[in-house]
């Protein structure tokens, strides 16, 4: 339909996560709340043992009364935070990365890549990486258009988070 020119400009921008920032996390304090819900669970069990021995008259869904669920959440986040060598994670969204977004505040975010045409501004591109900045993004950017084009572009734009524009030719 000759939609579609010859450049296209690319560029990212903060979308923030569906996680708390209060359940993000650092190292610590993840042990503290895994050493937190070991000592109440215990000191539960012991005190419904003591009422009812091995029955009880409360029968509820397992993920509601478990705290093996929150503390299986928990450690799933620790072990992520120690793979990736993070200095926070959050315990809601262990993919979502602690981002700086324009207004300086800091939330668990993905940063959301978008490749755009020129000619129409139709979005020929995109994706969500969880790294903060864009530097790393222009090639990857570069083949999704190329995969939903079926070639690459002659000229892209794209904006780094230093305010310079880098205009590349093919």
């Amino acid at each position: 339909m000759g939609l579609i020119g010859s450049s296209i400009s690319i560029d990212g921008t903060k979308v923030k996560a569906n996680a708390s920032p209060r359940q993000s996390k650092s190292s610590d304090a993840i042990e503290k709340e895994i050493d937190k819900i070991l000592r109440e669970s215990i000191e539960t069990d012991e005190h419904e043992d003591e009422i009812y021995g091995d029955s009880t008259p409360y029968r509820m869904p397992e993920e509601l009364v478990d705290k093996n669920y929150r503390l299986e959440k928990i450690k799933a986040a620790k072990k992520k935070m120690d793979e990736e060598k993070l200095k926070k994670v959050n315990i809601t969204d262990t993919d979502a990365k602690i981002m700086k977004h324009k207004d300086g505040s800091k939330k668990p975010s993905y940063n959301c890549q978008v490749a755009v045409d020129e000619k129409e501004q139709i979005i020929v591109a995109a994706d969500l990486v969880d790294e903060e900045n864009d530097l790393h993004q222009i090639e990857p950017m570069i083949e999704n258009v190329k995969e939903t084009l079926g070639y690459k572009p002659t000229v892209v734009l794209a904006a780094d988070f230093r305010p310079i524009i880098i205009l590349l030719v093919f």
